[in-house]
């Protein structure tokens, strides 16, 4: 099984410390360390949504999927930062714990540190030193309301994450969806209105044609209960990946 080594965990662990701690040098730290502009570099899936709806557990799913297909993982888990405290929970990757001992996953949680748009800083900087090591990095955005759409300026994928609430207005109001090329509806068992709300998201959301020529899939998954995991990940976020390399 393809892992990432102590050497690259070591690297990744310190880099990433340096670049949260000095954002304003972030350019001058990854010219130092050799980080050329054209290196080829993993493929970037962001994962967004609103708080709570599941995103940490879908990617603990999805990790187990990838690791099948033999693909080095590095998750880049952002939680809010308090303003009273200046501290933050960082408890994302708990539901993650499944994958600590993997040599080839690496978790690291980031604060948002006071950057808008439920990222954190130098974030690019971040995902740069990571996709060098790795296959595929997935960035999860802090709690996201539909406004927060920097996160799709930074991926190649970019996943959003909705609950089977409200109804079809709700569902064609702009924000993330319009950039996502991904729409995961993660359903809840026993909940009244499931199956015609992913049916209207798949009709509303679904099939949209993207600037890469891509055509927006939605699919229906129970992250709690790892169900629609696997086609998800390889229809929709790897098949993805697959479209760009051949263009």
């Amino acid at each position: 099984m393809n892992v990432i080594s102590d050497g690259d965990r070591s690297r990744l662990a310190r880099l990433i410390t340096q670049l949260q701690d000095e954002p304003a040098r972030a350019d001058e730290t990854l010219a130092s360390e050799g980080y050329a502009e054209d290196a080829v570099a993993g493929h970037v899936v962001g994962i967004s949504g609103a708080g709570g709806v599941g995103k940490s557990t879908l990617i603990s799913r999805m990790l187990h999927v990838l690791r099948k297909d033999n693909l080095r993982v590095v998750v880049l888990a952002i939680d809010p930062t308090s303003e009273r405290s200046r501290g933050a929970l960082l408890g994302d990757r708990i539901r993650m714990r499944d994958s600590y001992g993997d040599g080839g996953v690496f978790i690291r949680s980031l604060a948002t540190r006071g950057a808008q748009e439920a990222l954190t800083v130098a974030l690019g900087a971040i995902i740069r030193v990571c996709s060098a090591v790795c296959d595929l990095v997935i960035v999860e955005t802090a709690g996201a309301g539909q406004v927060d759409v920097g996160i799709h300026r930074h991926v190649d994928t970019f996943v959003t994450v909705v609950a089977p609430l409200g109804d079809a207005i709700t569902l064609m109001k702009s924000g993330q969806s319009e950039h996502a090329h991904v729409v995961a509806v993660n359903v809840r068992r026993g909940l009244e209105g499931n199956d015609r709300f992913v049916q209207q998201a798949g009709v509303i959301l679904g099939g949209e044609s993207l600037d890469d020529g891509w055509k927006r899939k939605v699919f229906a998954i129970d992250a709690k209960n790892s169900e629609g995991i696997e086609p998800f990940v390889q229809e929709g976020i790897l098949a993805h990946r697959e479209a760009l390399n051949q263009t």
